[in-house]
């Protein structure tokens, strides 16, 4: 779950809550929300990293003085 899901999710918990006055299935559904936008970070960070890992030696060959 990307961190867009992760924050409509949270979205829709905080409307169970608080519309339609289902408490615990809302804050049950916005625990998960939070998770699933929090795990987004971590994921784009490893993969960037293993991006630039892939990358690094096309660019250094493209960038080297002949």
């Amino acid at each position: 779950m990307g961190g867009y899901a992760g924050t409509l999710v949270m979205g829709l918990g905080m409307s169970m809550s608080m519309v339609w006055d289902l408490m615990v299935p809302g804050i049950a559904v916005g625990l998960l929300g939070i998770a699933g936008a929090a795990c987004a970070w971590p994921v784009y960070q490893k993969v960037v990293r293993r991006e630039r890992k892939r990358a690094a030696n096309e660019i250094m060959a493209l960038t080297a003085e002949k």
